[in-house]
């Protein structure tokens, strides 16, 4: 089966990245905070440098624990108060790469890179373009920061996945290869375990999956062993390989029962087998120790493709009694409402969008808010309302609002509707 590489394994390259920095515990309600009342800013101009490590040492927690919105919020404050500090950006170009965020991850790496020459950000930048799709770009960074030093060969190793996740295979060799004679490291093993698997033959994407799991005990990587023994048709061994890695990531619990990941592993390993009962078993035990509107939400679409419409309907309530800002959440119940003629629910959550502060929801979430109220005003009968809204959500960069602007809003303008 070859599918075209998807960025999915962000997490295991910031963290690669950020190993020698990520020693900080995080505290949910930080002492230093809560005794001296300093917001994250006031840290950078106080004198005590153990207020700022810790500042630090909470951002890079935050990061490896895999709370990029927290840890988002702490930036985009220091960045208000003073963009003038410019390695914060570097945080920035970090977590937005991680929440998916490509456009905004390569701006904040633009504002770095034309300061400084950073090999790290042209690692981030070129990771974010790959993810965008702009594979000139990409292969430009890429090729910039291997010219600087043979430690960031691994990079070759990504483009060659990616080269043999669309079948070009013999190209992907060439890059693969230089990868594993220039940087033997678990990226390198892990992305040529996928060139491998894509092009040549599962035994050696197991050996070198085998070898990146030696190193770095990562979801990502045991999810992508569980798709290499599948893909060699190994039927008898199939159930074996299943139950053992399961032994495996379950014996890794017990020694690390707080370690998050390696219940991700589980789950994402049970819907590769396409065990969903087992699957919704492990997210139950995951929201009852650590419950956010992230997994109500990985839940709520689980039970969903299940049939199991009462679970999906008490997931969506749940999500959003935790988190009623969540933007996953909100555009679900939009959609719902919009199928339910119920435009009134609609212009509501649209609003509750719309008139947030801060840095709550990307642009693009307030655009497609626009788009939404307007499409439920105008069929409310306030068609000129509605067409408002259009014409705001297409001035913000969406493009069906601009399809809607010209197929609807403008003839009715021109008496033609």
């Amino acid at each position: 089966m070859r599918n075209k590489l998807k960025i999915t394994t962000v997490a295991f390259l910031v963290l690669f990245l950020f190993t020698d920095r990520c020693s900080a515990q995080f505290i949910s309600d930080d002492p230093i905070l809560k005794k001296t009342g300093l917001t994250i800013y006031e840290f950078y101009n106080d004198k005590d440098t153990n207020a700022l490590k810790s500042t630090i040492d909470r951002i890079d927690s935050l990061i490896q624990k895999e709370k990029y919105k927290q840890a988002l919020a702490i930036v985009n404050n220091i960045i208000h108060n003073d963009s003038s500090f410019y390695p914060v950006f570097g945080y920035l170009a970090v977590i937005n790469l991680a929440l998916g965020n490509f456009d905004e991850c390569v701006r904040a790496c633009n504002y770095i890179l034309n300061m400084s020459d950073l090999p790290e950000l042209y690692i981030i930048r070129g990771i974010a373009y790959l993810a965008k799709e702009d594979f000139r770009h990409a292969k430009t960074d890429i090729d910039k920061v291997i010219s600087l030093s043979d430690k960031y060969y691994f990079l070759y190793a990504i483009w060659g996945a990616y080269l043999a996740s669309i079948g070009h295979c013999s190209e992907a060799s060439e890059y693969c290869r230089l990868a594993l004679k220039k940087n033997d490291s678990a990226p390198t093993w892990f992305y040529a375990a996928k060139y491998y698997l894509y092009c040549e033959n599962g035994d050696s994407a197991l050996y070198y999956v085998d070898k990146a799991l030696d190193s770095l005990r990562n979801a990502d990587v045991y999810l992508l062993r569980a798709q290499i023994k599948y893909e060699l048709d190994d039927y008898n061994g199939y159930i074996e390989n299943f139950d053992s890695t399961i032994r495996i990531i379950d014996r890794l619990i017990l020694e690390q029962p707080d370690n998050i990941e390696l219940f991700e592993a589980k789950y994402k390993i049970f819907i590769s087998f396409s065990e969903p009962y087992l699957a919704l078993g492990i997210l139950d035990e995951m929201i009852t120790r650590w419950p956010s509107a992230g997994l109500y939400m990985e839940k709520f679409h689980l039970a969903q493709n299940m049939g199991l419409d009462d679970k999906a309907d008490s997931c969506i309530n749940l999500a959003l009694k935790m988190d009623s800002t969540n933007a996953e959440i909100l555009f679900y119940l939009i959609d719902i409402y919009t199928e339910l003629h119920n435009y009134e629910k609609v212009i509501h959550i649209c609003n509750k969008i719309i008139q947030s502060t801060g840095d709550l929801y990307q642009i693009g979430d307030i655009a497609y808010a626009y788009r939404k109220r307007g499409n439920a005003k105008y069929l409310s009968g306030q068609k000129e309302e509605g067409c408002a809204d259009i014409d705001k959500a297409a001035s913000m960069g969406d493009i069906p609002a601009k399809a809607i602007r010209e197929q609807t809003c403008n003839l009715i303008r021109k008496g033609t509707k």
